[in-house]
């Protein structure tokens, strides 16, 4: 998976807070899921290579489930077989994907496990 196989360490900090998990690249917090597994992105207006690259890192490395990528110089988050639209602060909750994407039903608790520490290898 290279460079979106884990969350890289420089200029980016990652803090447990009361009920919630974020992710802050320099000073914008890029990447906050709450206890609940809801997952709030902000590039704080830097749409840059590095911000996209850091989110992806950050789903990929906790199990999220989503994908941010660009086309024609538009960002968009991949979730659940769609594409939806990147906005600064656009949040979403993986109990919410409808029953049809039932491959998705299992990854939520996959990422309440990482929340909490628990590795699950993958399943």
């Amino acid at each position: 998976m290279g460079q979106t196989a884990t969350i890289s360490r420089n200029n980016t900090r990652i803090d447990n807070r009361d009920g919630y998990r974020v992710v802050t690249l320099h000073s914008t917090p890029i990447v906050k899921v709450d206890s609940d597994g809801t997952v709030t992105l902000d590039s704080g207006g830097w749409r840059t290579v590095t911000t996209k690259t850091r989110i992806n890192q950050v789903s990929n490395e906790w199990g999220l489930g989503f994908t941010v990528y660009q086309k024609d110089y538009a960002w968009y988050v991949a979730l659940g077989g769609r594409a939806y639209p990147f906005h600064d602060g656009i949040t979403f909750n993986p109990w919410d994907i409808p029953d049809s994407f039932w491959v998705w039903r299992t990854w939520p608790h996959r990422a309440w496990l990482k929340l909490h520490g628990v590795n699950c290898h993958g399943r």
